[in-house]
Order: structure tokens, then sequence, then C-alpha cells
């Protein structure tokens, strides 16, 4: 009878087990829509690079898609780069944003979902994660919608 209560008890570990992670370094000043490059992703899925610039262009930036060693001429560049995988369908399991001034890095965050079994929480919205990490990420600027935007800042630091 034991085993019976065991079962659901480890199915119930099983589906809960892994959090996604994510931490994100902002500047305490705003941060004032310009023009900015966008580096290329160089994942075969360009989803949270698409949202990326979605979400840059709806904040106020004029975007410039360039690819790498083409920011020469470029004051401000944003880094996107991601990892899909897949198990039952696809889904972004890590996430790298850099958001840099004159050569200096003003901005950072980082998500990664857990990879393993059948965690579903794993499978999340994609672009209305980049959405809060850019809301995060360029204080002062416009706001955008997303189901995970929270005023909590329960972020793990770097």
């Amino acid at each position: 009878m034991r085993l019976t209560a065991a079962v659901p008890a480890c199915l119930t570990l099983v589906l809960a087990a892994g959090c996604s992670t994510q931490s994100v370094h902002a500047p305490s000043r705003s941060i004032a829509p310009g023009e900015v490059c966008v580096l290329q992703d160089s994942s075969n899925r360009k989803v949270a690079y698409n949202s990326v610039v979605k979400g840059l262009k709806k904040k106020g930036f004029t975007v410039r898609k360039v690819g790498a060693g083409q920011t020469k001429n470029c004051p401000r560049v944003f880094s996107c780069q991601s990892i899909s995988r897949w198990q039952f369908a696809n889904y972004t399991s890590n996430i790298h944003l850099q958001y840099w001034e004159n050569g200096k890095l003003v901005s950072e965050a980082k998500y990664s979902s857990p990879t393993n079994e059948i965690n579903i929480a794993k499978f999340i919205s994609t672009e209305d994660k980049i959405f809060q990490l850019l809301n995060e990420m360029l204080p002062g600027t416009r706001r955008l919608p997303s189901k995970y935007n929270s005023s909590s800042g329960n972020f793990l630091p770097f």
C-alpha cells in the first residue's frame, strides 16, 4: 500500500524538479532609446532574436541588424544568443542578452530552463520572457507587456 502512495509523490517530484533560473544585471541609470546595432543570433531558431528586435523597436529603438565583426560604427550594440531544444515541442532552453554602449557592457541578462525529463516549466513564451528581460535590462524605457513582468525583483544576482 505504501508503494501506491509513493508513486504519485515521486511523479510529482519528477514533474516539479528543476526550476528555471535567470539573472539580470541592469544599470542604475535610465537608458535613452536611440539607434542600436543588433548582432545576429547564431541559433537555428530565431524566436528569441526576432523577439529582441520586436521588443527594442516597441521600446523606441531604431534597430540595425548586423553580423559579427560589423559593429565598428555602432556606439550601441545588443547581442542575443539562445539555445532551443526539442522535447515533445520546441522550447527555448537558454537566453543570453547583452547591451553595450561605446564598447562597455552596460546590461546583461541570462535565462536557463531545466532540460530534465518531462518538466513542463520549461515551456515558456519566448517573446514574453524576452520582453520581461528587456524591461529589466533597459530601465527608463517604455515597458513592454509580458506575463512574466514582476515588481518583486526576485531575480538572481550575478
